[in-house]
C-alpha cells in the first residue's frame, strides 16, 4: 500500500530527533495558529523544530503524519 511507505518514512525520520535541547524559537512560536511558516537557509534546524513539536504534542500518526 502506498501509505505504508509514508508511515515508514515518518518513523525513520523521527528516530534521529532528540528532545534534550530546543532552540529559543520553539518557545516563541504560537503553535495554536492554523498555518505557521518557518523560513531560513539549510541546516538551521527548521525540520528538527517541527519534529520536536510533533513528538511532544502528537506522538501518533493517527493524529499527524510528517511527510
Amino acid at each position: 500500500m502506498l501509505l505504508e511507505h509514508f508511515f515508514e518514512a515518518h518513523q525513520n525520520t523521527l528516530e534521529g530527533v532528540s528532545l534534550k535541547f530546543k532552540r529559543f524559537l520553539h518557545y516563541r512560536i504560537d503553535w495554536g495558529e492554523r498555518v505557521i511558516g518557518i523560513v531560513g537557509p539549510r541546516g538551521v534546524v527548521k525540520t528538527t523544530l517541527l519534529l520536536q513539536h510533533y513528538l511532544e504534542k502528537y506522538q501518533s500518526v493517527d493524529r499527524l503524519l510528517y511527510v
